[in-house]
C-alpha cells in the first residue's frame, strides 16, 4: 500500500500556492492588459478627398467639457474652426464610432460610440448625420471596428466659425483586465489621434472633466492618463495646451467609480438616461469651461489602472488554493508509487 506523508503533501502543496503567488506578483508589474467597454468623446476628421481644402481649414482652438456621472459622461465640444481662403467651402466631416488603440500603460483600450449627438456650426442645427463604412481613411495608432462613421456635410464660409457638438456616452460597466485578475468600474477616453487629420500645431486646446458629486464620490477616482498632466480643485479636472502637436498627443482615459470584482447588477439602463438629454445639455451649457480660473488648482498625479489582486479568498481565488492542493496530492501519491517500486 502508497503510504504519503502528511508533512509532505503540506511542503509541496505550500511550494505550488508560493509559486503561483510569485508568478503572479511577476505579470501585475507589467503593462496592464486591456480596458474595454470605455466610454469616449472624439476628435472630428475632415474626410474631403481634396487636400487643398483639408489644409484650408485650420483649428485654432478646441475646447471639451465632459461631465461624469456614475455610468455615463455628458459631453460638449467647441471647435474654433478657420477657413483660410476666401471662398466656402464644402466640407465632409465625421467621427469613428468605435474600436480600440495602445498606450504605454494599458496594452489596448477598447471604446464605444456616442449616442444622441447634436451638432451645430454658427448657431445653425446640422440634422442629416448619416452613418457609413469608410475603408480609405487611415488615422495613426488608432484601430477602427468595421470602418464605421458617422458622417456630415457642412459649407464652411470665409473666417471663422464655431462647431459645437453634444453628446452622452456609456461609461457603465467598464472593465479593466490584467492576466487572472479583472476588475469592473466606470472608464472615459478621449480620443485626440483624430485630430491629426488637420493643421500641424492647434494653437489652443483645453479639456475640463467635472464629477458631478451627487451622483460620483472622489474616493472613487481611480485615475486620469497621461498622469500628471491634469490639475485639480474640488470636484473639476482641467488640461490646459497651447501650440500642440497632435501627432504627438496621448489619448485621455479616465477610470472611476466604484470598483467591483464582478459585473454590475444595479439595473442601470443607459438607454433610459440617453433617452431624454434636453436636461442634460441645457446643464452643461451653463458653463463657459474658457472662463475658469486655474488658480489655486494642483496637479493631480493619481493613475491606479491595475486591477484589484484577485486573492485567494475571493471564490476564484479559493477554486485555485483547491486545484494546488488537488495538484499536490496527485504528485506526492505519484512520487509514493515512484518510491515504492524503486525499493522493492
Amino acid at each position: 500500500m502508497i503510504r504519503v506523508k502528511i508533512r509532505h503533501y503540506i511542503i509541496l502543496s505550500l511550494i505550488l500556492v508560493v509559486a503561483v503567488s510569485c508568478s503572479h506578483m511577476d505579470y501585475r508589474t507589467k503593462t496592464v492588459g486591456a480596458f474595454k467597454d470605455t466610454g469616449a468623446g472624439k476628435g472630428f476628421v475632415i474626410l474631403s478627398k481634396s487636400q487643398l481644402e483639408q489644409n484650408a481649414l485650420k483649428l485654432d482652438k478646441l475646447g471639451v467639457y465632459v461631465r461624469l456621472y456614475r455610468g455615463y459622461a455628458v459631453v460638449k465640444e467647441d471647435y474654433t474652426i478657420n477657413n483660410t481662403t476666401q471662398h466656402t467651402l464644402k466640407i465632409k466631416m465625421g467621427i469613428p464610432l468605435n474600436g480600440y488603440f495602445h498606450s504605454d500603460v494599458i496594452d489596448t483600450v477598447f471604446f464605444r460610440s456616442w449616442s444622441h449627438p447634436e451638432l451645430s456650426i454658427n448657431g445653425k442645427r446640422i440634422t442629416q448625420i448619416q452613418k457609413q463604412r469608410n475603408h480609405s481613411i487611415h488615422i495613426p495608432k488608432l484601430n477602427l471596428n468595421e470602418q464605421q462613421w458617422d458622417t456630415w456635410n457642412y459649407s464652411f464660409p470665409p473666417d471663422t466659425s464655431h462647431l459645437i457638438t453634444h453628446y452622452i456616452v456609456d461609461t457603465h460597466g467598464a472593465h479593466i483586465r490584467d492576466g487572472f485578475d479583472i476588475e469592473y468600474s466606470d472608464g472615459f477616453t478621449y480620443l485626440f489621434s483624430p485630430l491629426q487629420q488637420w493643421n500641424k500645431r492647434i494653437p489652443q486646446i483645453r479639456i475640463l472633466f467635472k464629477v458631478v458629486k451627487t451622483s460620483v464620490r472622489m474616493k472613487w477616482i481611480d485615475g486620469i492618463l497621461p498622469a500628471g498632466r491634469f490639475k485639480l480643485k474640488d470636484h473639476t479636472f482641467i488640461y490646459d495646451m497651447k501650440d500642440v502637436n497632435p501627432d504627438t498627443l496621448s489619448n485621455i482615459i479616465f477610470r472611476y467609480g466604484k470598483p467591483s470584482m464582478y459585473a454590475p447588477t444595479d439595473g442601470f439602463s443607459f438607454s433610459t438616461v440617453a433617452s431624454d438629454t434636453v436636461d442634460y445639455y441645457h446643464q452643461i451649457n451653463q458653463s463657459n469651461i474658457w472662463s475658469v480660473d486655474t488658480t489655486g488648482y494642483k496637479t493631480f498625479n493619481r493613475a491606479e489602472f491595475k486591477p484589484a489582486p484577485m486573492g485567494f479568498f475571493s471564490v476564484s481565488g479559493l477554486v485555485i488554493v483547491f486545484l494546488l492542493l488537488g495538484l499536490g496530492f496527485v504528485l506526492l501519491i505519484a512520487w509514493g508509487a515512484y518510491s515504492q517500486y524503486k525499493n522493492s
